[in-house]
């Protein structure tokens, strides 16, 4: 009887296969900091105090203030009872309370638990239960779902906010009965008084986050202060000369509440101190308006762009509407209908008759607005002549009314997979960013001659 021992062979991972796809700028190998993770808003408050952190439905946050609201907010959560090691729900979606609320928690030791705003009442007890959450911090629209399941779980206090209170028109809400204000806690805090706090930034956890449960039950990851310092500075490593410190915008439409929003968004646009804009809810229609407001924020001047479209419209549904829209007085109006009346093979003639009577009511209230035309196209399977008349139908219009032309307000981004939804017709968020800049190509210069004397 004899024995072969089998020679071992080494790993396939032991030559680290991976870094020879790194880009030359990034190093194979760091030493991160081993720090509480909410020394980076510490940091980012010192060094761009004055620079926005956070722009949110025409509203904008500096650093210092994000900083200010946290640090009260902390004060305010400790007098409630709240130590290191108890868990805090977030149950919010993208807005500015989620990173004062995010920073509070952390600043205390606590462990922030990300709760998805769109879970059901079961699926919020089995993650306050699971997690052992004593307080949580939602929307005022959500108090019901966690009162609803307060009982089963170890939740003592709900706070609660609305997204009008961070905004250009803020409105203090009233806080559902059984809830805390979350603004109204803030207020109560003349001057923080933090507690001094030991933080182990490797074994101390800072945040459990939660699996989406698609393969069976949510699962809570814990990650500690170290993890995800490290994460964020790796995003910094990774980025190189592609990202600039103090000049970044981020536009945040992934959720704070996942992994990848609370990383990317949260903690590496705070170490960078980026200015965020942060959107409550994906809506496609929202992106353009959003990324043209902060292009006029950047040249500081003093227009508000306000959404007026919705999806799936029309032009006879915008004709319905216009009365509406101009009931606030409005400068420009960037029309862009006619998409939704291609692809329906509506009749062109309509169409032309309708924009032409949006354009005249808003004229007829306000005389010396500008308008500005976007135009479209459709594809050629509803004949060759439909195709031509409807492409033809907006510069005719824009001639007609001396208005200035978006030519083609999808160019460059109309028919590229990579720029689309799967359905092949909506833009993805990349794609939207090249139609502001179609659009902005025309607005800057009506802008810019409304800005002069």
């Amino acid at each position: 009887m004899s024995t072969i021992r089998e020679k071992q062979q080494p790993s396939s991972y032991a030559e680290k296969p991976w870094l020879k796809h790194y880009d030359y700028w990034v190093p194979k190998q760091t030493n991160f900091a081993r720090q509480p993770v909410h020394q980076m808003l510490n940091l980012a408050a010192a060094q761009f105090h004055d620079r926005p952190a956070t722009v949110f439905l025409g509203a904008q946050l500096t650093f210092s203030e994000v900083k200010e609201r946290a640090d009260k907010l902390a004060t305010a959560l400790s007098r409630l009872g709240i130590r290191k090691g108890d868990r805090v729900g977030i149950m919010l979606p993208n807005c500015p309370q989620y990173l004062i609320s995010f920073f509070a928690i952390v600043r205390l030791g606590a462990i922030v638990t990300n709760v998805n705003p769109i879970y059901t009442p079961r699926e919020v007890a089995l993650v306050a239960k699971d997690s052992e959450m004593r307080v949580i911090i939602t929307l005022d629209l959500l108090a019901g779902t966690v009162l609803g399941v307060q009982t089963e779980t170890q939740i003592e206090q709900i706070i609660t906010t609305s997204l009008g209170e961070y905004s250009a028109d803020p409105q203090t809400a009233t806080a559902p009965a059984g809830t805390l204000s979350f603004s109204g806690m803030i207020a109560g805090v003349s001057a923080p008084e933090l507690p001094h706090v030991e933080i182990d930034a490797e074994e101390d956890v800072a945040a459990l986050v939660y699996t989406g449960g698609t393969t069976g039950v949510p699962k809570g990851a814990m990650l500690t202060h170290y993890n995800l310092y490290a994460a964020a500075i790796q995003c910094t490593l990774w980025g190189g000369p592609f990202v600039r410190r103090g000049e970044d915008r981020f536009l945040l439409v992934i959720p704070y509440f996942h992994v990848y929003g609370l990383v990317v968004g949260v903690l590496f646009g705070v170490w960078q101190g980026a200015m965020q804009i942060p959107i409550a809810k994906f809506d496609a229609n929202g992106l353009v308006p959003a990324i043209i407001q902060e292009k006029i924020k950047a040249r500081g001047w003093n227009f508000r762009v306000i959404n007026a479209g919705l999806s799936g419209e029309t032009t006879a549904g915008g004709l319905r509407r216009i009365d509406w829209v101009l009931q606030r007085p409005i400068a420009v109006l960037v029309l862009a209908l006619g998409a939704n009346d291609g692809l329906r093979g509506l009749p062109v003639g309509a169409a032309k008759h309708n924009l032409q009577a949006i354009i005249d009511r808003t004229r007829q209230k306000y005389p010396q607005a500008k308008i500005v035309l976007a135009g479209m196209q459709v594809p050629t399977n509803l004949g060759q002549e439909y195709t031509t008349s409807f492409r033809a139908l907006f510069p005719d219009l824009a001639s007609t009314n001396n208005a200035p032309l978006i030519p083609f307000l999808l160019e460059d981004v109309g028919g590229v997979p990579a720029l689309n939804l799967p359905d092949g017709i909506h833009p993805n968020p990349a794609g939207h960013h090249i139609i502001a800049e179609n659009v902005w190509k025309v607005l800057e210069p009506l802008l810019q001659s409304l800005q002069e004397p």
